[in-house]
């Protein structure tokens, strides 16, 4: 049902067994996927979607070395 969508910029993953968020986090059609986190990028991290939201890794430090690739951003809060 998440994946349902002609856009995928970002997405939230919340569980109490890592492992678990981070197959969903891999799963979920969207270019930034954070686990147990909300908040705001990292400057320099790649920010870019799938589908029709795929625009914007052109002015990460990823996107000028490879253009436009299908990345994702997963990050991961490991401690409260």
């Amino acid at each position: 049902m998440a994946n349902d969508s002609n856009y995928g910029l970002a997405a939230c993953v919340w569980g109490r067994n890592l492992d678990q968020a981070l197959v969903t986090a891999h799963r979920l059609e969207a270019g930034w996927v954070q686990a147990n986190q909300g908040g705001g990028r990292v400057v320099g991290q790649s920010y870019g979607g799938y589908k029709d939201s795929g625009f914007g890794r052109e002015v990460s430090l990823e996107g000028m070395h490879a253009g436009f690739p299908q990345a994702k951003q997963i990050n991961v809060r490991l401690r409260g």
